[in-house]
């Protein structure tokens, strides 16, 4: 594959490439090299000093990391297999990469190969190939004097909202096609200039690959004509969040569903397989949540009362839960509606799957599903339902990832051990920063 990559860069004339790898933090690091470098570097890789992965999202240097100035490099392997024009660049290409030591092993920091690891443990255990699918939703927003607002004032699900950007989402996604990416639909959302694209469902590592190129190119397309393309999970608190809706499935070689039983007697069409996956997920959902929702302003998204969830359980299509079965008996699979943009999708595909491989082996029932608006239900009847609050800040969520053996060992020591201390650092920042409303506010009252 190698040498048709090889062949590919000449025919079209490639000038350069962007060799990318996605840090603790889901931030996309890269470094761009000519075309006439990209035989050797498939042999050796480009280096990068360890201590990049100390960096928060705020590019800030921790103090704690495990990872410091005197730890030498670590290499990024190009993946042919990633490889992809920029139909929106001049003779551009970039690749995802792999991390490997001086000595070409594979390195443990390594996102990508920590899920790879992850996929070939979980899909031995369950008899068949993960699928996963996932649909972002982000707003498009225009900025005057410094101001960012959104980019038009469309309704919810209104063919006005699409034909008013019409421009952006042809070109849009064109650009994904071009990446070999298949949008199965494209809508407008609850808020203003808001938009909603489902991406058809790949293998967990594809998809993951997928959603990156995604998230590169919905920002790079938005710049490229005059907006601010943002995955924020709440960028203005009246209107409505931006969610990442993740559906999983389990196919057998055959293409059998191993997720479906018409005859389940709890009536959802589950198989026990899929109720002991799924239960693996509850039992660690308030862990994974700072996975997956990984940012201070993903929890300004979560609130009781909104299409996103705020309770941990599940239900048969109820929008409520943290998650939710989907009705469709042809394909039955699960969706996870706890996560947004800001997350990095190889780690908490990872982190999800480890828990899950934990609901498989202990067999963990996931109890009684949830048929009403879990907003609606009272303490009493949550205690009586197992269901609860998800965690209310990242602060809280780390306090459940730090103590969480299952995600720790399905990252590793080194990622898990970084993620933490990355993202603490974030909460601390937030914590100490005054913010204007809190300073009006207080003013007049003390």
């Amino acid at each position: 594959m190698v040498g048709k990559i090889l062949e590919i860069v000449s025919e079209k004339n490639v000038e350069y490439i962007h060799l990318e790898y996605i840090d603790n933090v889901g931030i996309t690091r890269s470094r761009l090299i000519p075309s006439a470098q990209l035989e050797k570097v498939f042999k050796k890789g480009v280096s990068f000093s360890k201590a990049t992965l100390g960096f928060n999202s705020f590019d800030e240097y921790i103090p704690n990391s495990l990872h410091g100035v005197h730890d030498g490099d670590f290499f990024c392997i190009p993946d042919p297999s990633t490889f992809m024009i920029y139909p929106h660049r001049k003779n551009t290409a970039r690749m995802l990469t792999h991390l490997v030591t001086v000595d070409g092993d594979p390195w443990e920091g390594c996102s990508r190969t920590v899920l790879k690891n992850v996929i070939k443990e979980a899909e031995t255990l369950l008899g068949g190939t993960i699928y996963v699918g996932f649909e972002q939703e982000a707003y498009l927003l225009k900025e005057h004097d410094g101001t960012l607002s959104p980019a038009d004032n469309s309704n919810c699900f209104s063919t006005n909202g699409i034909d008013i950007q019409e421009d952006f989402i042809h070109s849009f996604i064109t650009s994904l096609n071009a990446a070999g990416i298949e949008v199965v639909q494209l809508s407008s959302e609850y808020g203003p200039g808001q938009l909603e694209i489902n991406l058809n469902y790949s293998d967990a590592m594809t998809a993951c690959d997928h959603q990156i190129t995604f998230m590169q190119l919905f920002k790079q397309v938005a710049n490229s004509k005059g907006f601010v393309g943002t995955l924020i999970p709440k960028p203005f608190e009246q209107l409505p969040g931006s969610g990442l809706h993740i559906h999983l499935s389990l196919l057998d070689q055959n293409g059998e569903n191993l997720f479906l039983d018409s005859i389940d007697p709890r009536g959802m069409g589950l198989s026990q397989k899929a109720y002991h996956f799924l239960g693996g997920i509850l039992k660690h959902g308030n862990a994974l949540l700072s996975l997956s929702a990984p940012s201070v302003n993903s929890y300004k998204r979560l609130q009781p009362g909104t299409f996103a969830p705020a309770h941990l359980c599940y239900g048969l299509g109820n929008r409520s839960a943290l998650i939710r079965v989907i009705e469709d008996e042809k394909n039955k699979r699960i969706e996870f509606r706890g996560a947004d943009g800001t997350s990095n999708p190889y780690l908490l595909i990872a982190s999800m799957l480890s828990a899950a491989m934990d609901g498989i082996r202990h067999k963990i029932d996931p109890g009684e599903p949830i048929n009403k608006d879990a907003a609606t239900l009272t303490m009493e009847e949550m205690d009586e339902l197992n269901a609860s609050l998800l965690p209310r800040s990242l602060g809280e969520s780390l306090s459940y990832l730090s103590t969480n053996q299952v995600i720790r060992d399905g990252l590793g020591y080194t990622i898990w051990r970084e993620y933490l201390s990355l993202k603490e650092s974030e909460w601390i920042k937030y914590c100490k920063h005054v913010s204007p409303w809190e300073l009006l506010t207080l003013s007049k009252m003390f």
